[in-house]
């Protein structure tokens, strides 16, 4: 829109300086104050009509001192050039705030006032010839056809910009929901893992535990050799890593209830082995359903790891939203070994999936620490 108007206002500036009011006179372009207060009044209406364009409501002063520039350019405009010059410009800015067929009433009268206007500058047609009529009939059509083209293809852009915005709002609506239901199947398929995994592998580990388990009892009361006793015993504890490591699968693979990624999140640290220090802001931020997964998937690794590499070891987790942005913290002191596992196949997963979502991953050891580092752009 602000393209339309301002090519108007220019159009009209250069004929002001290329066309003279009297066939007598020089060039206006000749002379440089005139130059000078027809480029300066130029750019003045350029700076209002941009103000005028800009988003957001207008208060009635507003539209008060846009009505007088309005009238100011339609003088200007009919003084140095011809009706045309105001139909270029004005319209376009109705336009911007009227639906289209207000926009062409007001047009229609302007159109009107402004051969009115322009008839009354001196010097005055009598129209009792012929030539004054004809004159007054190529200005009616002149004005038409250069206006209403003018407009015309204004309106045809209008709307080529608007079906545009339409396309794209339902080429990203198509988006979301096509990546909301890719997201909704991962999360089915997790669950139903986690279950065949819980359900079957799960009871069989378990079974076969116990019996590890009631074996070397029975070895150790039968008074058995030591070798056997010993073999016996290791596969007494394989089978509990086992069953352990099962589990945490599980736990990894279970997809958190709800929408809530608060609640999630303290049900996963209310289920945690260890010691887990929570900061969350009061309120829970709004954001996409893959983003609250993601964060949720991140806290759960970040507690993984450290049970993995630093057992024992008092987990901190802040979550804080500031200038659009989440930012997640996971801290933990080190383990006696000094081990962290920077390169967990975990982490670096996640760091593709949060990568995805616009967001960055680090994972680092900071002096005697180590700390996971997640943020997301919101929402």
């Amino acid at each position: 829109m602000l393209i339309f108007a301002g090519l108007g206002v220019l159009t009209t500036l250069v004929r002001t300086l290329v066309i003279p009011l009297d066939a007598q006179e020089d060039l206006p372009v000749m002379h440089a104050g005139q130059v000078a207060g027809r480029v300066a009044g130029a750019a003045a209406f350029l700076a209002i009509i941009g103000w005028a364009m800009r988003p957001g409501r207008r208060r009635a002063g507003e539209f008060v001192v846009l009505g007088v520039a309005g009238v100011a350019y339609a003088a200007w405009a009919l003084w140095f050039d011809r009706p045309a010059a105001v139909l270029m410009v004005v319209p376009m800015v109705l336009r911007y705030w009227w639906p289209l067929r207000r926009t062409l009433w007001v047009s229609a009268g302007l159109l009107v006032l402004s051969l009115v206007a322009y008839a009354l500058i001196p010097p005055v047609a009598s129209f009792h010839t012929a030539e004054d009529w004809q004159g007054l009939v190529q200005l009616v059509v002149l004005t038409l056809i250069q206006g209403g083209f003018a407009y015309a293809a204004f309106e045809l852009t209008l709307r080529r910009n608007e079906e545009r915005q339409l396309l794209n709002a339902a080429l990203l609506k198509l988006e979301v929901s096509q990546a909301q239901q890719l997201e909704r199947m991962a999360l089915e398929e997790r669950a139903h893992l986690s279950r065949e995994l819980h359900d079957t592998i799960g009871h069989h580990m378990t079974a076969l535990h116990l019996h590890a388990q009631r074996a070397a009892l029975l070895a150790v009361q039968a008074d058995a050799p030591a070798p056997l006793q010993e073999a016996l015993g290791q596969v007494q504890r394989r089978g509990q890593e086992v069953v352990t490591g099962l589990q945490e699968v599980v736990r990894t693979l279970r997809v958190p209830q709800g929408f809530s990624l608060f609640a999630a999140l303290d049900a996963l640290v209310d289920q945690w082995p260890g010691v887990v220090r929570v900061h969350l802001p009061d309120a829970e931020p709004a954001m996409q359903p893959e983003k609250r997964l993601a964060v949720y998937r991140c806290v759960q690794e970040a507690l993984t790891n450290i049970q993995k590499h630093a057992p024992g070891q008092t987990a901190r987790l802040h979550l804080d939203v500031q200038s659009g942005a989440l930012t997640l913290t996971v801290r933990n002191a080190l383990g006696v070994d000094g081990r962290s596992g920077v390169g967990g196949q975990g982490l670096t997963g996640l760091r593709a999936r949060v990568a995805g979502l616009g967001g960055q991953l680090s994972a680092a050891r900071a002096e005697e620490e180590f700390e996971v580092c997640l943020t997301l752009p919101l929402p």
